[in-house]
């Protein structure tokens, strides 16, 4: 029997392809769950996509293993079918009341749309796409003298804040 092996590329490209499929399935109630809720989902269905990928139509050929081996691959590929047919429990939709969505626009725009002050202003270039929806979101939740450069400033801003200390453990490496 031939067992199934990814390339890393392959994997890459399929969680890609996840991650591409869920932000075209966003909803603004996935805005109001609480953080840890949503990352749990969000790595319940990474986990469930891979075993999925690793169980396909088009395996792709790998070494020829000895027996044992093979029993265990068939095992393995057993069990990961199991996993997939085991009814999920359907999530648990909470109302948001128009009070928690006011407060959470508020507190984005507190974090995001605050006019920062830049001295030394370099060019940055993003596509015409995303500086398209970026600029719609600028004029509907943005404030006076608000643009795409202060907003892009201040996620700047917030993403190396939230992520200083990995980034020192990173140079490290």
């Amino acid at each position: 029997m031939m067992g199934v092996a990814l390339s890393d590329d392959d994997l890459d490209a399929y969680r890609n392809n996840a991650i591409s499929q869920a932000m075209a399935r966003f909803r603004e109630e996935d805005i109001m769950q609480t953080p840890s809720s949503r990352k749990r989902q969000q790595s319940e269905a990474m986990e469930k996509e891979e075993q999925e990928i690793r169980v396909t139509d088009n395996p792709q050929p790998s070494i020829e293993i000895s027996d044992d081996e093979n029993a265990i691959e068939e095992c393995n590929q057993v069990e990961m079918v199991e996993q997939n047919l085991s009814p999920q429990p359907a999530p648990i939709q909470r109302r948001v009341s128009s009070k928690q969505r006011k407060l959470l626009l508020e507190e984005y725009r507190e974090t995001f749309m605050q006019v920062p002050h830049i001295e030394d202003r370099k060019p940055v270039f993003v596509s015409r796409e995303v500086r398209d929806m970026l600029d719609e979101y600028v004029r509907r939740f943005g404030r006076q003298k608000m643009s795409v450069s202060g907003l892009l400033e201040n996620m700047a801003r917030h993403h190396l804040a939230l992520y200083e200390s990995e980034f020192e453990q990173w140079k490290r490496l």
